[in-house]
């Protein structure tokens, strides 16, 4: 399945600039993998190749100079060719080193509750955006009514297939990991308190 990833050119600090230096690179996916896990971690590989090459810098160094060259009305025509083969556009937020420490703030006040929509595609009737965010997911879902009526489906299914995800990832380790035994802690013998000089053992010797 091809699909649109962007990539933040944006240099990853703990103060966030806002604007818009993404570049989007269409890349291919493995859609025949047979069940979650495995294709969760073909869904990594194909992200750590997609780091190591410089693909995402020549492709926004071109939409660059397209959109310099040409008029935007040839320009979105240039383009919309290279996009309108995916069938997959993803959207992402990046918010520093650790999504857990750093924050995202307007005019000095923290953004709680963010939800972005994905650019959209001219032959695509369906468009998702999935936002992470601190301990949050947050799905939105723009569709032709015609062709889907019941938007809700897209999020049932979505909350059904993370809780199933979860569950998997709960009881599965890393590939490469080292299971550890843990064993219980060995529960020391408690010393037997003396409350009388019935309770003291035969062959203890009583001394004054």
């Amino acid at each position: 399945m091809n699909c649109v990833i962007p990539c933040d050119l944006r240099s990853n600090t703990a103060n966030i600039v806002m604007g818009n230096q993404l570049s989007h690179l269409c890349i291919e996916l493995p859609m025949d993998i047979e069940g979650n896990i495995p294709l969760l971690w073909s869904f990594n590989a194909s992200a750590k190749r997609f780091k190591e090459n410089r693909d995402y810098a020549t492709m926004h160094l071109f939409t660059h100079i397209t959109y310099l060259l040409f008029p935007y009305c040839f320009a979105n025509r240039i383009i919309s060719r290279i996009y309108d083969s995916a069938s997959l556009w993803l959207t992402s937020i990046a918010v520093g080193n650790s999504a857990a420490l750093a924050t995202v703030s307007l005019c000095s006040r923290d953004v709680r509750s963010l939800i972005c929509f994905s650019p959209s595609i001219g032959t695509a009737n369906i468009n998702f955006c999935i936002t992470t965010y601190a301990d949050d997911i947050r799905l939105a879902v723009i569709a032709d009514p015609n062709i889907v009526p019941n938007l809700n489906y897209f999020t049932e299914c979505f909350i059904q297939q993370l809780t199933v995800v979860q569950d998997l990832l709960a009881y599965r380790r890393i590939p490469g990991e080292i299971r550890r035994i843990t064993r219980p802690p060995r529960i020391q013998p408690q010393n037997k308190s003396i409350s009388s000089i019935s309770d003291m053992p035969e062959d203890l010797s009583i001394e004054e």
